[in-house]
């Protein structure tokens, strides 16, 4: 089950790569999570043990499991202007920038490992990991989405929660901006 939604300003060229399934990995210098999602686990020996998020962010680079599936809302930057489709992420990654250079999923979110340490300064990068993709077959324009049922004026200048659109058309039965058979291994 879906448990939050958030909307991500992107590149075109970075959605079609999502929507041609090259892309499975989005990286950012940040990720969604709530207080209520924790804890994290970590995956050690073949064992899930609970973290707090801040004991999370002071652990070296393993597989870290983010417990709840978010809905993110792509926002095609300039010249599009429009929501053109969603990810699910299903877990996160936390990559020190020391490890940039080795870490095995670079290659997923198809940048090179010289963008990245270059991207993060310095810092942690987080490696959002995508289970599925949806591309509306009629892009949406910003004002439709909200957040605490409050129209969004303009896109986040990275990401930003917002309420869950799909999921409220589903129950209000809009079928208007997608095929509803897609609907089904997502919500």
């Amino acid at each position: 089950m879906i448990n939050d939604a958030v909307l991500l300003s992107i590149y075109p060229e970075w959605a079609n790569l999502f929507y041609s399934r090259d892309k499975l990995i989005e990286w950012r210098k940040s990720f969604p999570f709530r207080k209520k999602d924790l804890p994290f686990l970590e995956e050690e020996n073949d064992t899930l043990k609970m973290l707090s998020y801040k004991a999370f962010l002071r652990q070296p680079v393993t597989n870290y499991i983010y417990k709840t599936l978010v809905r993110v809302y792509l926002y095609e930057t300039s010249p599009i202007k429009k929501i053109t489709g969603c990810i699910i992420i299903d877990s996160v990654d936390m990559v020190q920038n020391s490890d940039l250079i080795n870490y095995n999923i670079i290659q997923n979110g198809c940048v090179d490992s010289e963008q990245l340490i270059d991207y993060a300064k310095g810092g942690n990068l987080f490696a959002w990991r995508i289970k599925d993709y949806i591309k509306f077959n009629k892009p949406f324009n910003l004002s439709v989405m909200t957040k605490n049922n409050r129209s969004i004026k303009k896109p986040p200048q990275s990401w930003c929660y917002c309420d869950d659109l799909m999921q409220r058309m589903i129950d209000s039965r809009e079928w208007i901006a997608f095929d509803p058979k897609e609907l089904n291994h997502i919500s």
